[in-house]
Protein backbone atom coordinates (compact mmCIF):
# COMPACT_ATOMS: atom_id res chain seq x y z
CA UNK A 1 0.00 0.00 0.00
CA UNK A 2 0.89 3.14 -0.47
CA UNK A 3 -0.06 6.65 -1.79
CA UNK A 4 -1.40 5.25 -4.89
CA UNK A 5 -2.96 2.56 -3.77
CA UNK A 6 -5.59 2.64 -0.49
CA UNK A 7 -6.51 -0.47 1.50
CA UNK A 8 -9.90 -1.50 0.26
CA UNK A 9 -8.42 -0.86 -3.17
CA UNK A 10 -10.49 -3.51 -5.61
CA UNK A 11 -6.51 -4.52 -7.30
CA UNK A 12 -6.52 -5.54 -10.90
CA UNK A 13 -3.90 -8.37 -11.53
CA UNK A 14 -1.72 -6.22 -13.45
CA UNK A 15 -1.57 -3.69 -10.06
CA UNK A 16 -0.14 -6.12 -8.15
CA UNK A 17 3.09 -5.31 -6.65
CA UNK A 18 5.10 -8.16 -4.67
CA UNK A 19 4.27 -8.19 -0.79
CA UNK A 20 0.88 -6.75 -1.43
CA UNK A 21 -1.54 -8.58 0.69
CA UNK A 22 -5.06 -8.45 -0.02
CA UNK A 23 -8.51 -10.29 0.60
CA UNK A 24 -10.31 -12.80 -1.81
CA UNK A 25 -13.85 -12.32 -2.36
CA UNK A 26 -15.84 -14.44 -4.83
CA UNK A 27 -18.37 -13.18 -6.89
CA UNK A 28 -21.06 -14.54 -9.25
CA UNK A 29 -18.83 -12.74 -12.26
CA UNK A 30 -15.45 -13.16 -11.25
CA UNK A 31 -13.53 -12.15 -7.88
CA UNK A 32 -12.47 -9.07 -5.94
CA UNK A 33 -9.36 -8.75 -4.72
CA UNK A 34 -9.12 -6.53 -1.82
CA UNK A 35 -6.05 -4.60 -1.29
CA UNK A 36 -5.24 -4.82 2.71
CA UNK A 37 -2.46 -4.22 5.29
CA UNK A 38 -0.17 -7.94 5.91
CA UNK A 39 -0.76 -7.05 9.25
CA UNK A 40 -4.83 -7.44 9.24
CA UNK A 41 -6.70 -10.43 8.11
CA UNK A 42 -6.03 -11.54 4.39
CA UNK A 43 -6.07 -14.62 2.07
CA UNK A 44 -3.52 -13.89 -0.57
CA UNK A 45 0.15 -12.43 -0.53
CA UNK A 46 1.69 -11.91 -3.68
CA UNK A 47 4.79 -13.27 -4.00
CA UNK A 48 6.53 -13.12 -7.75
CA UNK A 49 5.40 -13.45 -10.76
CA UNK A 50 5.73 -16.46 -13.46
CA UNK A 51 6.73 -15.67 -17.54
CA UNK A 52 4.19 -17.75 -19.57
CA UNK A 53 5.80 -19.35 -22.33
CA UNK A 54 6.21 -17.43 -25.72
CA UNK A 55 3.33 -17.91 -28.24
CA UNK A 56 0.77 -19.49 -25.30
CA UNK A 57 -2.74 -18.66 -25.83
CA UNK A 58 -4.79 -16.89 -22.74
CA UNK A 59 -6.99 -19.86 -22.47
CA UNK A 60 -3.73 -22.60 -22.36
CA UNK A 61 -2.48 -19.94 -19.40
CA UNK A 62 -5.74 -19.62 -17.73
CA UNK A 63 -5.31 -23.46 -17.33
CA UNK A 64 -1.97 -23.42 -16.12
CA UNK A 65 -1.58 -20.37 -14.23
CA UNK A 66 -1.10 -21.93 -10.95
CA UNK A 67 0.89 -24.45 -12.16
CA UNK A 68 3.44 -21.49 -13.68
CA UNK A 69 3.50 -20.45 -10.23
CA UNK A 70 3.90 -23.25 -8.33
CA UNK A 71 6.62 -24.54 -10.24
CA UNK A 72 8.86 -21.49 -9.39
CA UNK A 73 7.54 -20.59 -6.32
CA UNK A 74 6.18 -23.64 -4.35
CA UNK A 75 9.49 -25.35 -2.80
CA UNK A 76 10.55 -22.10 -1.58
CA UNK A 77 7.39 -20.47 -0.29
CA UNK A 78 4.75 -23.58 0.00
CA UNK A 79 7.14 -26.40 0.70
CA UNK A 80 4.74 -28.60 3.38
CA UNK A 81 1.01 -28.66 3.37
CA UNK A 82 -0.02 -25.91 5.05
CA UNK A 83 0.10 -23.54 2.39
CA UNK A 84 -0.18 -23.18 -1.48
CA UNK A 85 0.83 -21.30 -4.27
CA UNK A 86 -1.66 -19.80 -6.87
CA UNK A 87 -1.55 -17.96 -10.48
CA UNK A 88 -3.57 -15.17 -11.59
CA UNK A 89 -3.92 -13.79 -14.95
CA UNK A 90 -5.09 -10.48 -16.41
CA UNK A 91 -7.82 -10.19 -18.53
CA UNK A 92 -7.50 -11.45 -22.25
CA UNK A 93 -7.20 -7.98 -23.64
CA UNK A 94 -4.57 -7.18 -21.44
CA UNK A 95 -3.18 -10.63 -22.90
CA UNK A 96 -3.32 -9.90 -26.41
CA UNK A 97 -1.26 -6.78 -25.58
CA UNK A 98 1.40 -8.60 -24.18
CA UNK A 99 1.04 -8.73 -20.34
CA UNK A 100 1.40 -12.53 -20.23
CA UNK A 101 2.96 -12.58 -16.50
CA UNK A 102 1.06 -14.13 -14.23
CA UNK A 103 1.19 -12.71 -10.76
CA UNK A 104 1.76 -15.50 -8.06
CA UNK A 105 0.39 -15.47 -4.55
CA UNK A 106 1.01 -17.79 -1.70
CA UNK A 107 -2.49 -18.36 0.57
CA UNK A 108 -3.22 -21.06 3.87
CA UNK A 109 -4.20 -24.31 1.80
CA UNK A 110 -7.66 -23.94 3.74
CA UNK A 111 -8.13 -20.71 2.40
CA UNK A 112 -8.42 -19.29 5.64
CA UNK A 113 -7.52 -15.74 6.27
CA UNK A 114 -3.85 -15.54 8.32
CA UNK A 115 -2.25 -12.67 9.27
CA UNK A 116 1.46 -10.91 9.30
CA UNK A 117 3.48 -11.08 6.00
CA UNK A 118 5.28 -14.16 4.91
CA UNK A 119 8.78 -13.67 4.82
CA UNK A 120 10.51 -14.48 1.46
CA UNK A 121 12.48 -17.64 2.10
CA UNK A 122 16.29 -16.15 1.48
CA UNK A 123 15.19 -13.85 4.74
CA UNK A 124 14.43 -16.69 7.04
Amino acid sequence: MGHFRDRGTDLWVGQMSVGDCWIYKDLKEGYESLLTDCAEPHTDQVIGTAQAPAGMSYDKAGDNATKLCSNKFESSWAPGSERAVFGWMADEEDWEQGFTKVVCTVSREDNAKTTGKISAPSAV
